[in-house]
């Protein structure tokens, strides 16, 4: 079911938008940051980093739950 549900979020429009204008405008401010403010560059680069870890974790359990349910179809 997990499978299911990260494959759903992935394939919702609404979330697609939501994953790319918060990459897009982080990455918008951390170009607009001065070089001297580290602090505030870091800030922002794990910033995206989040972004893409979480939308990465939604990848693995999405593949992963087609991995199972394709073992789980053979077992039949």
């Amino acid at each position: 079911q997990r499978g299911i549900d990260a494959r759903a979020l992935l394939e919702s429009p609404l979330i697609g938008e939501g994953f790319g204008r918060l990459e897009r405008d982080t990455i918008d401010a951390l170009v607009a940051t001065p070089c001297t403010e580290l602090v505030q560059m870091a800030a922002l680069t794990e910033r995206i980093r989040v972004i893409r870890d979480l939308k990465q974790y939604l990848v693995s359990v999405s593949t992963t739950g087609k991995i199972a349910q394709a073992q789980l179809d053979n077992d039949d």
